[in-house]
């Protein structure tokens, strides 16, 4: 028995780390496209400790449960074997269970559209049948008799290939990052330059932001503001792209390019001790984050993706290099830290500035008051708008770009970026749509189902009192990174959108088309779009292209678009890392959200 007991975790270590804990490093690497050595060995070593105590543990529960069934059968001895096959039963089932169910969405019903929890409940009862049938039949007849066998032969081999696969990660041929340099070339195209086209442009962030909440309100007449936008403008599905996240696509639609150019992968980076390094993205449903929690006691820090880990400048900074005079409120991670600005009368509020006006507010020490302007452009704005920054999300950020155009005047450009409304969505979705889920009671569906709507309501609100201090020559552009969907498959969350659904595209003013429906835009193309609006050249290197559809003809003819190679290495951008206190903080709200977890 006490052989049983050793052998079964050791092969369960074995079987977690040179299987899962392999594949999953090589993934990061290939996902992060590492270039040290140095750090893909410890990312390996790290993957093998990691899996392999987790399948190790699973392996010894199971050869406990084996044990336990012989026992109630009056058996006086037991095969080897038996244990081996209910731990990797277990651990198979584990996994990929969760890899292929968990946050499955709504959207993601195989057979068409349904309006109750019922067929999606049938639907996830086959699928997890199905599933558990592979892993049964993989693990029978692959996994538990080869763990049987001869495993120094099968370590070896299983090192071998890992060794060669990361080896064959590190030096493939990879798309190039933006180069920090000029690009090769650069001086045969035309300097940057804006011209006036007489336009102003605001562009309005939603997180979240979907039309299968707004349209019903409309239905109702509840959204005013919007329906005249929609009245006099464009409006369409804005299209995502699948297994990212909001930090993934604001990034994206800030710089105009896909994430391995941008080089924002997720919320942050794992850096494990040894690594010469900042760390590494974690590679989505790989548990590879949800494993790298619980060894923060080893030194594995966690580090929120900021400015810093942009390779390409973003719209921002784009439009202050060419002298046009903005207000950004809040540009997400992207804007943190707050840039220098060349241009005057330019404001820039960065992400995170509530949160450091609290840390001010409870006496934050003489250093700390010092990182002032990491979070605002020019710091001497602080004491004018001080009383704004202690109301929550959404309400500070519109309160302070009110009153900044209030007393300022509007700008040639403005950005501001609201979280919400993803998170009231994830968080009260369940009573906006209770047809969905699972015991839903009827006292929280009246207590809670209005705080979607009302969260829209309050953006409605809003524009209409943006509209009060825009000019009649401004352009409005209300844009969000992805829809939402209903899931009863996430134990924090009520939906989930890493499959990509569509956000919103609504634009008005200018030389925009009047009640125009848009289907083809998409994320990548609101950088090169609003570019365009503001008189600046558009980019080779960006992925997404002008939303011609959307401007009258005639503008376009007497205004042709025009290119410049890259903005990329056309200056040199403030590099400042976050202060750990902040990290801190950020990943404990990234926790408390449920970002970091299944």
């Amino acid at each position: 028995m006490a052989k049983s007991l050793f052998t079964t975790p050791l092969r369960g270590f074995l079987h977690g780390a040179l299987l899962y804990g392999t594949v999953v490093s090589v993934l990061h690497v290939v996902h992060n496209r590492l270039d040290s050595p140095r750090d893909a060995a410890v990312l390996w070593l790290a993957c093998l400790l990691m899996y392999g105590v987790w399948c190790a543990v699973v392996l010894a529960i199971g050869e406990g449960l084996a044990t336990g069934w012989r026992a109630l059968r009056h058996e006086r001895a037991g095969r080897l074997g038996d244990g081996v096959f209910v731990g990797l039963m277990l651990f198979g089932l584990g996994f990929w269970e969760l890899y292929f169910l968990h946050g499955l969405t709504y959207d993601q019903y195989p057979f068409g559209k349904i309006d109750s929890v019922g067929p999606m409940l049938a639907f996830l009862a086959g699928y997890a049948a199905l599933i558990a049938a592979g892993v049964w039949l993989v693990t029978r007849f692959v996994l538990a008799p080869a763990t049987s066998r001869s495993g120094r032969r099968i370590a070896a081999a299983a090192l071998l290939v890992g060794g060669l696969a990361h080896g064959a990660a590190l030096i493939s041929d990879r798309p190039a990052k933006a180069s920090a340099a000029p690009p090769a070339g650069a001086a045969a195209r035309p300097a940057a330059a804006a011209q006036d086209l007489g336009l102003d442009v605001v562009l309005v962030g939603l997180d979240g932001a979907d039309w299968r909440v707004i349209d019903p309100l409309l239905q109702k007449g509840e959204l005013p503001h919007f329906a005249a936008l929609i009245g006099r403008g464009v409006h369409g599905p804005l299209k995502s792209f699948p297994d990212s996240n909001s930090a993934v696509l604001w990034s994206s639609i800030y710089t105009g390019t896909r994430p391995e150019v941008h080089g924002i992968l997720d919320f942050y980076r794992i850096r494990i001790p040894g690594m010469a390094g900042r760390g590494v993205f974690p590679v989505h449903r790989t548990f590879f984050k949800e494993l790298a929690d619980r060894l923060g006691f080893l030194g594995v820090d966690w580090r929120t993706a900021g400015r810093s880990s942009l390779h390409v400048p973003p719209i921002w900074e784009v439009a202050d290099h060419l002298g046009i005079e903005l207000d950004v409120v809040d540009g997400y991670y992207p804007s943190f830290p707050a840039p220098i600005l060349s241009t005057p009368g330019s404001v820039f509020a960065s992400y995170g500035l509530d949160g450091f006006a609290q840390q001010l507010a409870q006496g934050a020490s003489a250093a700390r008051a010092a990182d002032l302007d990491l979070f605002l452009r020019p710091p001497g704005l602080y004491r004018d708008i001080r009383p704004l920054l202690q109301r929550d999300d959404f309400d500070w950020q519109s309160a302070v770009l009110l009153q900044l155009l209030a007393t300022r005047g509007q700008p040639r450009f403005v950005n501001i970026y609201a979280h919400e409304p993803d998170t009231v969505q994830h968080l009260f979705w369940k009573w906006f749509q209770p047809q969905y889920f699972l015991d839903v009671k009827a006292a929280d569906v009246r207590t809670k189902g209005d705080e979607i709507p009302k969260r829209y309501r309050s953006f409605d609100t809003f524009l209409g009192e943006l509209e009060q201090h825009t000019g009649p020559n401004t352009v409005i552009l209300i844009v969000s990174d992805h829809g939402h969907s209903p899931t009863i498959l996430h134990q924090d969350f009520y939906t989930q959108h890493r499959h990509g659904p569509p956000g919103i595209l609504l634009a008005a003013g200018g030389p925009l088309r009047r009640g125009v429906t848009v289907d083809s835009a998409g994320v990548l193309d609101v950088f090169p779009t609003v570019l365009y609006l503001l008189g600046a050249p558009i980019p080779d290197d960006a992925a997404g292209h002008l939303l011609a559809e959307m401007i009258d003809p005639a503008f376009l003819a007497a205004h042709p678009p025009r290119r410049i190679d890259s903005y990329a290495g056309r200056w040199a951008a403030e590099q400042r890392d976050v202060s750990s206190g902040l990290e801190h903080e950020e990943i404990e709200k990234l926790r408390a959200l449920g970002y970091i977890g299944p």
